[in-house]
């Protein structure tokens, strides 16, 4: 696996300022670089920040609501690990940049595998994403809070967070045409479906299978890396990721929503909202794949295309529809 950015050197200064004695093995390199911590006091995961991504501020929001979270009852979450009064590290790299580094717990298991995935499966996740939706509604945040939004603008705008989907790899000419009516047609329903508190807080915005971790009493939630404001519901869109021409997307959309709702009420008008949150998500994974062409997803040469099949089913199905 590549390593960009000296993020080896980077994990290593890290540990050396609290634990000397450990050392950083690579375990995954997305958006960010994560290792597994050897030889230190306690097992651990070091997650490195890829430079300019977060700020001190944005990290410390994060872990702000993991803590809060902490007590949520029937919720488990990550658990990030304070050493010496240091809940945040940081170094410098060869570069110059600031490098921002968050040590965990390290739990046992592996994450699950999407492609063992089942309707229990969504049932649970839609359960879970509730009980994050009903704690943000009843959660009055610290001062000085904040973290990034995925909004239109954020999300599809000409400054989009993760860039124009138009430049995705594979993305030619004649599928641009097919998946530029999709976009509109995104656009124009999230917009008439506007941004009130009873349907846009605070959301995981990554709340899929291989940020779960099976243990014995259910699975536990990781990665709050992306945690940001946008639609409650697009914490169901980012459970389908790389996977949304599933033709279990369905059926999947039924046992996530039956499980939502063992904890919280949803309205069919918010529920039919379900695929233009697919389909946004969509449109941000083809963006991403143009600048990580390191992540094990961007070896789908196909991705592209299927991004324009899952267009032209939205387009064609009653004006909005996946399924």
């Amino acid at each position: 696996m590549r390593v960009i950015d000296g993020d080896e050197d980077v994990a290593a200064e890290m540990l050396a300022a609290v634990w000397p004695e450990a050392r950083a093995e690579l375990l995954m390199l997305s958006e960010n670089a994560t290792f597994r911590v050897v030889g230190g006091p306690r097992p651990a995961v070091l997650r490195v920040h890829r430079a300019g991504y977060q700020s001190r501020d944005t990290v410390g929001s994060e872990l702000d609501w993991l803590a809060a979270l902490a007590s949520v009852s029937g919720l488990s979450v990550v658990e990030p690990l304070v050493v010496d009064g240091i809940r945040i590290l940081s170094t410098v790299d060869g570069a110059g940049r600031e490098r921002l580094g968050v040590l965990f717990a390290e739990l046992d298991g592996e994450p699950v595998d999407v492609t063992g995935f089942a309707g229990g499966h969504f049932g649970e996740l839609g359960r879970i994403a509730a009980q994050l939706h009903e704690h943000v509604a009843g959660w009055r945040r610290p001062p000085g809070f904040a973290r990034f939004s995925w909004g239109l603008e954020e999300t599809l705008g000409v400054s989009a967070r993760w860039g124009d989907w138009r430049r995705g790899p594979g993305m030619t000419p004649g599928l641009r045409q097919t998946v530029e009516r999709a976009g509109e047609l995104v656009a124009r329903r999230l917009s008439d479906f506007g941004t009130g508190p009873d349907r846009y807080g605070l959301i995981h915005a990554d709340l899929r299978a291989s940020n779960l971790m099976p243990g014995a009493h259910g699975f536990t939630v990781i990665d709050f890396d992306d945690c940001g404001f946008g639609w409650y519901l697009y914490d169901f869109a980012a459970s389908v990721s790389f996977v949304e021409t599933d033709p279990e997307l369905g059926d999947w959309a039924q046992a996530w929503l039956d499980g939502y709702r063992s904890v919280l009420a949803l309205s069919s008008a918010q529920a039919e909202l379900l695929p233009t949150l697919v389909m946004l998500r969509r449109l941000q994974l083809t963006a991403w794949l143009g600048g990580h062409d390191h992540a094990a997803e961007a070896a789908d040469a196909g991705f592209a295309s299927g991004t324009a099949e899952l267009a032209s089913r939205y387009v064609a199905l009653d004006a909005g529809r996946l399924w």
